[in-house]
C-alpha cells in the first residue's frame, strides 16, 4: 500500500506536477500541485484549499453554507413545483374525462402533455 502512494507521487512528480512543503489535513501525505495551479492531495483524492489567515476561512465557510443553502432551496423549491404539477395533472385529467367538444379536449391534452414534459425535464 505505502509502494503505491509512494510510485503514485512519483509519476506525478514525472507528470511536471510539483509537490509541496505542506501535507494533507486528512492523511497527512504531501500536497501536490499540478499544472493549472490546483492543490491536491494524491492519497485522498482531494482538492485541497490553502487558507492564509482565518478571516479567508470564515469567508469560505460562510460560502460554502450559501452554496449548501441554495442547493437546499433548490430541492425544496423542485418538489414544491412537483407537487403543484401533479395536482395541476389530476385537475386536467378530470376535465379531459367531461369535456366532449374537440377543441377544447385539443387544448387540455396538448397542455397535459407539456406538463408531463415540464416534469420529466424538472426530474432529469
Amino acid at each position: 500500500m505505502e509502494n503505491e502512494k509512494i510510485k503514485k507521487m512519483a509519476d506525478l512528480l514525472r507528470s511536471g506536477n510539483k509537490m509541496l512543503n505542506f501535507s494533507c489535513p486528512e492523511c497527512n501525505s504531501p500536497i501536490f500541485q499540478n499544472k493549472e495551479g490546483d492543490l491536491f492531495c494524491p492519497t485522498c483524492n482531494r482538492k485541497v484549499v490553502m487558507i492564509e489567515d482565518k478571516n479567508e476561512l470564515n469567508q469560505e465557510n460562510a460560502v460554502e453554507r450559501r452554496i449548501k443553502d441554495t442547493e437546499e432551496n433548490k430541492k425544496k423549491d423542485i418538489t414544491q413545483s412537483v407537487a403543484i404539477l401533479r395536482e395541476k395533472i389530476d385537475w386536467l385529467l378530470n376535465e379531459i374525462q367531461s369535456e366532449t367538444q374537440i377543441e377544447n379536449l385539443k387544448n387540455l391534452l396538448d397542455l397535459l402533455k407539456k406538463i408531463y414534459e415540464l416534469l420529466f425535464y424538472i426530474r432529469s
